[in-house]
């Protein structure tokens, strides 16, 4: 399916007010973005995965992304410390 060029052109414009900071996930830099519509915190599985982070297997759920598909959630990730820049959270659950 090709977009037409101003739903192309929305869609950046969408990505510009994403609210992004730089910060860290168990002391490894990323990039976070703050989702105030988000009932959950999520973490993308390639970052998991790059930065050998810890997780483990949960009984699956289903989420509604905004575009209205849905995922199935099928584990969690231990974060001990997530910053950005001055702020810091420590040692909560997963």
């Amino acid at each position: 399916m090709v977009k037409h060029p101003l739903e192309s052109e929305q869609l950046e414009n969408e990505r510009e007010r994403l609210i992004r900071f730089n910060g860290s996930i168990n002391k490894k830099k990323a990039w976070l973005l703050l989702d105030s519509g988000s009932a959950r915190n999520f973490i993308d599985r390639s970052f998991v995965k790059q930065q050998n982070l810890k997780y483990k297997d949960i009984k699956p759920f289903t989420v509604e992304l905004a575009d209205s598909t849905k995922k199935e959630i099928t584990q969690t990730v231990f974060i001990w410390e997530l910053k950005i820049r001055a702020y810091k959270l420590s040692s909560f659950g997963s």
